[in-house]
């Protein structure tokens, strides 16, 4: 993938993530006081176990996906320092 598409896609992340908080404090703040506090707490933590658990179970593929992918061959790994890498 090209560096200028892993930047769009980046920034449409940032602008999703930043623009999305006030609007989701909005809402949680008019809920809590329509339904109370603690119902809405106890909603909203049940929608999101909901939710990922549709997703573990709809979607193989993310089951299966490792978490990072393994380094371009002749990378110096992590953890290691540029003496031990060169030597």
């Amino acid at each position: 993938m090209s560096q200028a598409m892993m930047g769009r896609v980046r920034s449409s992340y940032t602008l999703c993530m930043a623009g999305g908080m006030p609007l989701g404090a909005l809402l949680a703040g008019l809920m809590a006081d329509v339904v109370g506090t603690r119902e809405w707490f106890v909603a909203g933590g049940f929608s999101l176990a909901v939710v990922g658990a549709l997703v573990f179970l709809t979607q193989p593929s993310l089951r299966r996906m490792r978490s990072s992918a393994e380094p371009p061959e002749g990378a110096v790994e992590s953890g290691t320092t540029t003496q031990q890498a060169s030597a």
